[in-house]
C-alpha cells in the first residue's frame, strides 16, 4: 500500500458484507409484484444506479409506478433485509480507527440509497467513522464514469488524486478508477469471487480481508 491521504470506500461488499442481499433482492420484489424470476433482470441491472433500476422494472414490467414510488418499493424490501442481513467486513472497524488516527479522511460512494446506507451503517458504529457519505442516486452519477469518486475526493478536500486511495469490490467500478488513474485496492467479496481473478489483475492491492492492512 502506497501513503496516502483520503480514501474512498464502495459500501456494499467492501465496507459491508451485504452484496448478498442485492443479489436476490429484486427478485423478492418482483416476486412481492407478482412476477416470476427472471435471471435476466440481475445481469442488466448489475451497474445501474437505483433511479435507473427503477425505470429499467418499470419499462420492463410495465408497473404503473412512478420512479419514486418504484425506489420506495425497492428501498423498503432493502432496509428490511439489511437491518436483518447485512454483517461488517472483518476488521473494517478497526481499519477505519487506523486511518482516523493518521488523520486520513474517508468517505463512503454507494450506488444504495442514503435511506438504507444512514440507518446500517449506524447500527454497526461505522457511519461515524466517515467523513462523508455520498450516494449515486443523490449526485445523479453512477460508477460507470469515475465523476462521483473524483467529485467525492474534492469534498473531502483533495487537491492531487495522487493522494487518494479507492476501495472497491466490483470489477466494473475497479476498471473505473484504475482507468481514471486512481490507485485502486480490490476487496474480495464472495459474491464478486467469479470475477476476483480479474480484479486482481487490474487493482493496484488486492486484499482479501482488511485485518492484511492493520
Amino acid at each position: 500500500m502506497k501513503e496516502f491521504k483520503y480514501a474512498v470506500f464502495d459500501m456494499d461488499g467492501t465496507v459491508l458484507d451485504s452484496m448478498f442481499i442485492w443479489d436476490r433482492l429484486i427478485d423478492d420484489v418482483l416476486k412481492k409484484l407478482d412476477i416470476g424470476n427472471d435471471l435476466s433482470v440481475r445481469s442488466d441491472i448489475l451497474t445501474l444506479n437505483m433511479e435507473d433500476t427503477a425505470d429499467y422494472l418499470i419499462d420492463r414490467f410495465g408497473f404503473p409506478y412512478s420512479n419514486q414510488e418504484m425506489i420506495d418499493i425497492i428501498n423498503e424490501e432493502a432496509l428490511e433485509q439489511y437491518m436483518r442481513d447485512a454483517r461488517p467486513k472483518e476488521a473494517i472497524d478497526k481499519y477505519l480507527d487506523k486511518l482516523h488516527k493518521k488523520g486520513i479522511k474517508t468517505a463512503i460512494v454507494t450506488a444504495t440509497d442514503r435511506e438504507i446506507a444512514d440507518p446500517v451503517l449506524r447500527k454497526f458504529g461505522l457511519y461515524d467513522r466517515f467523513d462523508l457519505i455520498v450516494t449515486c442516486t443523490e449526485e445523479k452519477l453512477d460508477k460507470n464514469t469515475p465523476e462521483i469518486y473524483l467529485r467525492t475526493f474534492e469534498k473531502l478536500g483533495a487537491t492531487d488524486m495522487k493522494d487518494c486511495v479507492v476501495f472497491e469490490d466490483a470489477l466494473h467500478c475497479v476498471v473505473t478508477t484504475v482507468g481514471a488513474g486512481l490507485y485502486t485496492v480490490g476487496v474480495e467479496d464472495e459474491v464478486a469471487r467469479h470475477s476476483a481473478d480479474k480484479i486482481r489483475e487490474t487493482a493496484d492491492v488486492y486484499i482479501t480481508s482488511f485485518e492484511e492492512l492493520l
